[in-house]
């Protein structure tokens, strides 16, 4: 459609890329006017998405030289295509970034625009291992006109279409993203494409046609069976020929893969048409008794799953939410997790945590709601900052940024039962303001709901007790260098700070010196770089050991001493809080001063946010130790 440049804002003096159409000067204007409206159309139907961290933004449109362009942000990075082809790459950072793609789609589709060509190559990595999802040239309105999506019509890439896409089905919708999410799921766990051939027309019809063999059969993946088999229904799942099997969105996709990546216990719900037929060969060598089996097997699992679906779980459900109570505002390290029975959220004298912090820190509580009678209920909260309120895995409530005490209220249609729910807050101050009513629609009162209202299955809850790092209380390693005391000899984007661990010391693990550490973050971004001065007694090659935190909100950093690098990417991040020693054997130190810089290269794919505006880039030195 068109190329793509390189240019300059020369309002704000800031890189942007410009797609040029292609227009040949000697076609006639009647002839390009189809190819020019397609160009625009495409430039208003980005524009309709509100801006998002993991879609390129469209910035402007217009003619330049009697030629239609479109201007929108410049991302410094790579294809997806490209940046898979990293040795150091692991499957869980493959799954993140898939993660986060799903989560951009959704975004999109939340505002009527389905992509239909996602794949590796309309995936910018950037250099924060961010993914920015690119080029809507192909993409969906929802007021579209028939230019597009006239029934017949196949338009997407072969290798990433979804069947109803293939048959050119007017009606597809954000789903056929969802199945191509899964085929770059496939792709990590198989190492090939779920369907092949000599031709586009050959990859199409086996898409609709041939069932899908599951990546286990071509994986040379390394992680524990039975992760793997999760990850791989996932996956499945999201490639289920029809779309009515498939995950309903690219957010209960990216919900699947959040929950894998942070190593829960939980089941995924395999729809009962679902089916993966091993190979032909395979069914025709079925014999009778083996078809009985299955029938069987078949029967127990639908059974089970209707239980599941209403609500039953296998042991009698217990009274009383399951709680979980996180540092950082994005449930960012857990600190416990215990059943909470109080009679409503807000705190009102008798906290989820009375020894843990006040401040920074998300709750959620899971469990089941039971439901009197078959209706469609509106559920109301009153919250202080964030709230976010789901059942039946559906967002019914979400309201996740700063704000004062606020009313909001969603609606949702229930059957009689018992429905899973869950409902998460976060706050910064000291004030805990939390609650949640629910009422049938035409009812006059609101009743109250809190833990105590709901239930729980036992089988799906395990502890956790807040970790006593200091029950002795603050000891200096010996022989060590505080990071608090060491001279900082430059800092950009932000001066380092000594930090106490204060409150939420409960949350920390490993080993750590002392009462506090230097922290460096907020403000900094990549090419920001901080220079220490330590000290040693001897000159020559030593071991040089750094007490480093990890964090789900630390970076990349490129590490050197006097000017020699000894780690080229070092990843701070950790989806717990932690402190632990690094050592760097065979460092050449100089009797006395020596230098130790730390320079940002980026954050990895699945590094979240501590609080709103709080950067993915710090880290903290607790303390150096010359050996």
């Amino acid at each position: 459609m068109g190329v793509v440049y390189e240019g300059i804002d020369t309002s704000t003096d800031r890189t942007v890329a410009i797609k040029l159409l292609n227009s040949p000067p000697v076609l006639d204007p009647r002839e390009s006017k189809p190819s020019e409206d397609r160009f625009l159309r495409v430039a208003r139907l980005a524009a309709t998405i509100p801006a998002h961290p993991g879609i390129v933004g469209i910035l402007g449109a217009g003619i330049l030289e009697g030629r239609r362009y479109i201007a929108m942000e410049f991302v410094r990075g790579v294809p997806l295509s490209e940046w898979r082809k990293q040795a150091s790459l692991t499957v869980q950072k493959h799954v993140g970034l898939i993660r986060d793609i799903a989560l951009a789609a959704h975004h999109a589709h939340e505002h009527g625009v389905v992509h239909r060509d996602l794949k590796p190559e309309n995936v910018l990595i950037d250099r924060d291992l961010r993914p920015r999802l690119t080029d809507f040239g192909l993409a969906k309105g929802a007021d579209d006109g028939p230019a597009l999506t006239a029934t017949g019509m196949a338009v997407g890439t072969p290798y990433y279409m979804s069947p109803e896409q293939v048959q050119g089905r007017k009606d597809v919708d954000r789903r056929t993203d969802v199945y191509a999410l899964g085929v770059l799921l496939y792709e990590v766990l198989a190492g090939r494409r779920p369907f092949t051939g000599d031709s586009s027309f050959e990859i199409m019809t086996r898409a609709v046609n041939e069932p899908v063999v599951p990546p286990s059969r071509f994986s040379r993946v390394q992680i524990n069976p039975v992760l793997f088999k999760n990850l791989e229904t996932i996956c499945l799942i999201a490639l289920s020929k029809d779309r009515e099997d498939r995950y309903p969105t690219a957010q209960a996709f990216a919900e699947d893969l959040a929950k894998w990546l942070r190593g829960e216990d939980f089941k995924v719900v395999v729809p009962r048409a679902w089916r993966v037929l091993r190979t032909k060969q395979a069914m025709r060598r079925a014999a009778v008794a083996a078809v009985v089996v299955l029938l069987a097997l078949a029967a127990t699992m639908f059974f089970r799953e209707s239980k599941r679906r209403a609500g039953i779980p296998a042991v009698p459900p217990r009274a009383g939410a399951i709680a979980e109570y996180y540092s950082g505002t994005n449930f960012n390290a857990l600190g416990l997790r215990r059943i909470d029975a109080r009679p409503a959220f807000e705190s009102g004298g008798q906290p989820l945590w009375p020894e843990g912090p006040r401040y920074w820190v998300s709750l959620r509580w899971t469990g089941l709601l039971d439901v009197p009678r078959s209706a469609t209920y509106v559920f109301q909260t009153l919250s202080k900052e964030g709230v976010r309120l789901r059942i039946d895995g559906a967002t019914v409530i979400t309201n996740w940024g700063f704000h004062p005490p606020s009313t909001d209220t969603g609606t949702v249609a229930l059957q009689k039962g018992r429905h899973p729910i869950a409902l998460e807050y976060y706050h910064t101050t000291e004030q805990e303001v939390l609650q949640l009513s629910w009422k049938a629609e035409g009812d006059a009162a609101w009743t109250p709901l809190g833990p105590a209202t709901f239930l729980h299955d036992p089988a799906s809850f395990e502890p956790r007790e807040p970790s006593s790092p200091r029950e002795s209380g603050p000891v200096a390693v010996a022989g060590a260098q505080e990071g608090e005391n060491l001279t900082v000899l430059e800092a950009t984007g932000a001066r380092p700070i000594s930090k106490l661990y204060d409150s939420h010391q409960q949350f920390w693990r490993g080993r750590w010196s002392g009462t506090s550490q230097l922290w460096w973050g907020r403000e900094v971004k990549p090419g920001d770089r901080l220079r220490l001065q330590f000290e040693s007694g001897e000159a020559g090659a030593r071991t040089l050991v750094l007490a480093l935190t990890r964090a789900s909100d630390h970076g990349i950093f490129k590490v050197s001493v006097n000017g020699v690098t000894i780690a080229p990417a070092l990843d701070l991040y950790d989806a717990d809080l932690l402190t632990g020693e690094i050592e760097f054997r065979g460092v050449d130190l100089r009797r006395g001063a020596n230098e130790l810089e730390f320079l940002i290269v980026g954050s990895n794919a699945l590094a979240r946010e501590w609080g709103p505006g709080s950067g993915l880039h710090k880290m903290a030195l607790d303390y150096v130790l010359v050996k």
